[in-house]
């Protein structure tokens, strides 16, 4: 299958994979990921904005706002007990993915993750521009149909920013679901965009909190001039790449985004792709399709354009003969022993893993497009 192909072949499985509802399942062979993730979601509808899609992104984010919004007692609760300085029990806070058509679902998770609610943020601000909505939305005549998306979209984020304000700084699992009980990195950026993006949507100051994020990052989470896996961690982790690329809270050339690339792919870059971080056991700690295409993203904005097509080539090797990308490879282990365990607890390796076909769908479109 060539990297054309591919790309066409991505936006199609995408498209079929959307639920009625707006929300993309994670993975439809994988019955683990049978659920849609904020976050997952979120970079897939960007994907389908990028490849035009638009109407694709504009029913992912109605599923999001659809599903904050039928919360909204919820989360005021939750800020109400920051406010009054009580401690919020873990079961009310919004969880990271739903069913398809909105439930909780009734399989066990690490549901409390941050990242996901900032990554929709961001998406949404994005999509936006893509249907070329100047920010304020409401200074412009939009159809009415457009008009109570709109409506609609600002209400969820208004409730999702004045959320992550108060508890932007609480532990909690990462994009992985691990590690409960950290401060993680990319957990802070992905706030940060988010609420950078949600503020110029809602014109509501975020700027403060938006700073205390930076300086916190820059304090906390930096080890032997690099970015870090998570506070008090001397680990890179592959997902690092976001702080820039996309959520922007250091430029793509700052020295400190430089020094953390090049520690990805010093400790990371393995047989083509990327490892999430070192130790990892997760499938016997694979290297992830998704990540390389992220790495590339930063390659290619830093002028490595030969970089950023090797990776896309490698990529589109990893498809299977239907058009197939997986979430990892197993090519380079990092703890072999640790593969079965989880093929026998879960089966195979996720394949299609619609976020690695979302990194895919953006990686292509800035090489082939930009």
């Amino acid at each position: 299958m060539t990297p054309d192909d591919l790309y066409k072949k991505s936006i199609d499985m995408i498209l079929e994979n959307q639920h009625p509802s707006g929300g993309y399942v994670a993975s439809p062979t994988f019955p683990t990921y049978n659920y849609c993730w904020f976050r997952d979601g979120a970079y897939i509808a960007h994907a389908m904005d990028l490849a035009g899609e638009l109407e694709s992104a504009d029913q992912f984010h109605d599923w999001a706002a659809n599903n904050i919004l039928r919360r909204q007692e919820q989360l005021d609760q939750v800020c109400c007990l920051v406010d009054e300085g009580r401690e919020i029990p873990e079961e009310l806070h919004l969880h990271t993915r739903y069913t398809l058509d909105g439930n909780e679902g009734n399989m066990e998770w690490e549901n409390f993750q941050l990242d996901g609610l900032g990554t929709w943020l961001w998406s949404l601000g994005e999509h936006l521009k893509c249907r070329e909505i100047p920010l304020p939305a409401d200074r412009v005549k939009l159809s009415d149909a457009m008009a109570d998306k709109v409506s609609r979209w600002k209400k969820a984020a208004a409730l999702v920013i004045s959320y992550l304000k108060r508890i932007w700084a609480l532990p909690c699992y990462d994009l992985w679901e691990e590690n409960r009980n950290g401060i993680h990195i990319y957990t802070l950026s992905s706030i940060y965009g988010g609420l950078k993006s949600g503020g110029q949507f809602l014109e509501v100051s975020t700027g403060e909190v938006c700073e205390k994020i930076k300086d916190r990052i820059l304090k906390r989470g930096v080890v032997e001039g690099h970015l870090s896996k998570f506070e008090g961690s001397s680990l890179v982790d592959g997902s690092l790449i976001g702080v820039s690329i996309p959520y922007g809270v250091f430029e793509l050339d700052e020295p400190l985004m430089r020094a953390t690339a090049v520690k990805i792919e010093e400790d990371l870059l393995r047989a083509g792709g990327v490892h999430r971080y070192r130790g990892d056991t997760y499938y016997g700690g694979g290297i992830w399709i998704l990540l390389r295409g992220w790495l590339a993203l930063y390659q290619l904005e830093m002028g490595d354009r030969n970089a950023a097509e090797e990776a896309l080539l490698w990529m589109c090797g990893q498809a299977d003969s239907e058009g197939h990308l997986p979430e990892q490879v197993s090519d380079d282990l990092l703890d072999s022993e640790m593969l079965q365990g989880w093929i026998d607890k879960w089966g195979d390796s996720a394949s299609p893993l619609l976020w690695s076909h979302a990194v895919y769908i953006w990686l292509y479109n800035k090489l082939k497009f930009n």
